[in-house]
């Protein structure tokens, strides 16, 4: 079996509008369940979006 490439996920490049972050953060608050860490995780993700 040969290698697989992979590149690293950057969720910035995703997140144009709004509207993205919004579904984002609902997506993450869905998928959490009660782990604030994962929710906490999805809003630093917005951060680099918000301040560029």
């Amino acid at each position: 079996m040969g290698t697989m490439k992979l590149r690293k996920w950057d969720t910035v490049e995703y997140l144009k509008t709004e509207e993205d972050m919004v579904q984002y953060l609902q997506a993450c608050m869905d998928e959490a369940g009660d782990d604030a860490a994962f929710i906490a995780a999805g809003r630093w993700a917005t951060l680099p979006v918000r301040v560029a």
